[in-house]
């Protein structure tokens, strides 16, 4: 069951994908035609109740398995498990996607603001520890700056003692790799950013 549920990030992380190469290859109009941001979203929805379904489930197995009589486990599984909400609000991905969503919105039309165009411009495009561009983009949990996650494994590989090299960062924890996770909105601003400067 739990093999299952490592495949969510994935199918995840292939609707942002999708939606961003719908997002360039139509206009605005046509891509509203299309169903615009409804379809993914009741897609993002649906992977994201999967997941949260996913993680009760193994939360109520665990929790069943810990009582003492191996007879009742089934109905203290159903117990625990019945007990569970599933808000898809709380997922991570979902509100990610939300964020996306509203940038779109914001940024593609007419409205844009010479402060949202300052914003786009400044988008963080280069590993702080080589200088080159970033290939994986991930995101600090904690202080929100940005690496390139093979370049950042092997910085750890090197100095398991190494802090953000950001300067003025006020994060004073040693870095590691569970504390930082993909930035596909990153990954899809620079794509489309390279996908600009090459028309």
């Amino acid at each position: 069951m739990m093999e299952k549920h490592t495949k969510i990030p994935k199918l995840a992380r292939k609707i942002f994908l999708s939606m961003d190469a719908t997002l360039q290859t139509f206009t605005r109009e046509e891509f509203e035609a299309l169903g615009g941001f409804n379809v993914y979203e009741d897609l993002m929805k649906k992977v994201c109740h999967r997941e949260i379904d996913g993680e009760n489930k193994a939360t109520a197995l665990a929790t069943a398995d810990r009582k003492s009589d191996p007879a009742d486990f089934k109905e203290d599984f159903r117990k625990e498990y019945s007990g569970c909400e599933i808000n898809v609000s709380d997922s991570k991905k979902y509100r990610k996607f939300l964020q996306f969503k509203q940038a779109y919105l914001d940024g593609a039309g007419p409205s844009t603001t010479s402060e949202e165009m300052t914003v786009t411009e400044t988008v963080q495009t280069v590993d702080p520890f080589t200088k080159k561009p970033l290939q994986n983009p991930v995101r600090n949990k904690t202080c929100n700056h940005v690496y390139d996650r093979d370049c950042l494994k092997n910085i750890i590989k090197l100095n398991n003692r190494v802090r953000c090299p950001y300067v003025g960062c006020s994060n004073k924890s040693r870095l590691r790799m569970e504390d930082v996770e993909e930035d596909d909105v990153l990954k899809m601003q620079m794509m489309r950013n390279q996908n600009e400067d090459s028309d």
